[in-house]
């Protein structure tokens, strides 16, 4: 740990050569080489919904090393939830340590911990996701001030599925996929064993929590018979209206039951083929794209059912794919 000198001690070691001045002197103290002044990181500590707070703990670290950097100073926020952090000139990761304070309604700690972090109209908040954080630079003898670092509770999101038809509700799976396609959390619908009925008629109704800010994708299953990895988008954020997700309507999956045909014709030079889907578990709102290869690749004049073949497929292989969209 770095050791901060005594100014007196520094000015006296240091007086000699300097010219006398007649009254109180005005120069600022002199340092010894090697002594480097340093800077202050100061602002105030709250929890959303509920203002600013004291008795939380705000620490920083080498911004470089990451979470698993070592503590350079630490302080827990006064009245009003001030702080102030005096460290040596650098870069650094600022944490709201909210994990280690009990939050006042419910006697629940927090989930995650908060870090500083850059908005874009230049103000410091903070954030859950530490690879959001941003740097906080300490110049010698500077200071960053007014950060403002903000602890919140995991969010939940909510959101209906419809179907006209309601038995594809029961056993559905909604999942929530973070940004790097992790899955967040799930709801089963109709496996609610706390008593609340979650399907009513042709609606179901979900809620996933434990969730941190930001995007994150829906997707929908059950079983063969529904699948749909893109059913929708949300963004779980701090807002005064609870984070509602768009309703999804929910359509049978449909499977391939057996393979697409040519006709039953053997394929000759310049006499044109057409391809069919062939069967398929559900029809309807379904249209089929068509690639056809020779050899095992793609024709690029294959596109669609129909394709003459050219003298150029004389002794190749042709082959069909139909895809379902």
């Amino acid at each position: 740990m770095m050791q901060v000198r005594s100014l007196l001690a520094v000015t006296v070691a240091t007086f000699t050569g300097l010219a006398l001045l007649a009254g109180p002197s005005t120069a600022a103290p002199v340092r010894a080489e090697g002594d480097v002044a340093t800077g202050t990181i100061s602002g105030t500590t709250s929890i959303a919904d509920d203002g600013t707070r004291d008795g939380m703990r705000v620490s920083v670290s080498p911004f470089e090393d990451g979470l698993g950097g070592e503590e350079i100073a630490s302080d827990v926020s006064g009245a009003g939830g001030e702080f102030s952090l005096d460290v040596p000139p650098g870069d650094y990761l600022l944490t709201l340590h909210s994990t280690e304070f009990t939050y006042p309604t419910g006697g629940k700690p927090f989930d995650f911990d908060h870090y500083a972090r850059l908005r874009s109209d230049g103000a410091i908040t903070s954030t859950d996701r530490v690879e959001q954080a941003a740097p906080l630079t300490v110049e010698s003898g500077g200071t960053v001030a007014n950060v403002q670092v903000m602890a919140w509770q995991p969010f939940v999101v909510e959101g209906q599925v419809d179907s006209s038809d309601a038995s594809l509700l029961k056993g559905l799976v909604v999942s929530l996929y973070d940004l790097d396609g992790t899955v967040a959390g799930t709801y089963t619908l109709g496996s609610n064993d706390s008593g609340v009925v979650d399907i009513q008629g042709s609606t179901g109704t979900y809620q996933i929590d434990g969730l941190k800010s930001g995007p994150y994708r829906i997707g929908i299953k059950r079983g063969g018979v529904v699948d749909e990895p893109q059913a929708g988008t949300v963004k779980a954020e701090v807002s005064d209206t609870p984070n509602v997700a768009p309703t999804i309507t929910v359509r049978p999956y449909t499977a391939n039951a057996s393979r697409p045909t040519t006709g039953g014709t053997a394929p000759r030079i310049g006499v044109p083929m057409t391809a069919t889907p062939g069967e398929w578990t559900r029809t309807e709102g379904v249209t089929w794209r068509y690639q056809w290869y020779m050899n095992g690749t793609a024709i690029d004049a294959g596109k669609q059912a129909a394709y003459t073949p050219s003298p150029g497929t004389l002794g190749k292989r042709l082959t069909v794919k139909a895809t379902a969209v």
